[in-house]
């Protein structure tokens, strides 16, 4: 059931940090409440060109909503997804570049979409409830080293990779009052999921909640760059 309250704009806050490990910030966010994109991005490390990758895909997904407005969520994503391979063609013509993508798209009033593709993550609170509505793109590689075999996540899929692209797309029935976190691996690899969900529910305020989180990563080694994006919906007494 649709409610009045999604006429309204979320109230969006978004950061990002390079951490204290890596030499560089791969990831990126981008918050446009004109064309309704809320996305977050982080460049793949073990290739070249991945702060390049992460803007490109933003930027192009949004472009993409502005001028294809009728297009579908996975012809949006694929209009991002050939303008990272095209790019990756100029920066690495050997090996490519790329990114995940996790966006909250609003088309209308009363429609939001999930474009998802990677291993960052879109939660949603609500209620003092948490549901995680992306699915990893993730498959796990064997190191055998010596009598010992470990397993390394590796992904499945990414934007700007050769070939097909492998995605995620859903609407989301949002209410009055939801929260909604989209966040890279620099965070949910510093900050369980119970812990988020405390964060979450004691913020009030999204500028708030995205910092906390960011400096809790931080404070715990800052091992990769950490991306945070928040959504508020407006309660009913907005």
């Amino acid at each position: 059931m649709e409610a009045s309250f999604s006429f309204f704009q979320p109230k969006a806050f978004g950061a990002t940090h390079q951490g204290l490990v890596r030499g560089e910030n791969q990831d990126a966010y981008f918050i446009s409440p004109e064309s309704g994109l809320y996305a977050i991005a982080d460049g793949i490390g073990g290739m070249p060109g991945g702060a390049n990758a992460s803007k490109k895909a933003l930027h192009a997904l949004n472009r993409a909503i502005i001028e294809n407005p009728l297009m579908t969520p996975g012809e949006l994503l694929q209009q991002s997804h050939q303008a990272v391979y095209r790019l990756g063609k100029v920066l690495s013509p050997k090996y490519g570049i790329g990114t995940t993508l996790t966006a909250i798209y609003h088309p209308s009033a009363r429609r939001y979409v999930l474009l998802h593709v990677g291993d960052s993550i879109c939660l949603l609170i609500r209620h003092n409830q948490m549901e995680t509505l992306s699915e990893d793109h993730v498959t796990e590689r064997v190191h055998i080293v010596g009598q010992e075999t470990s397993y390394a996540p590796a992904l499945s899929s990414f934007v700007g990779q050769k070939g097909s692209l492998e995605y995620q797309a859903r609407e989301v029935d949002l209410q009055a009052g939801d929260k909604l976190l989209l966040l890279t691996d620099g965070i949910t690899k510093c900050i369980s999921e119970e812990e988020i969900l405390t964060i979450t529910n004691v913020q009030k305020d999204p500028e708030n909640l995205v910092q906390a989180l960011i400096t809790m990563a931080n404070l715990r080694g800052g091992y990769d760059n950490a991306t945070a994006l928040a959504l508020f919906m407006p309660d009913k007494s907005s």
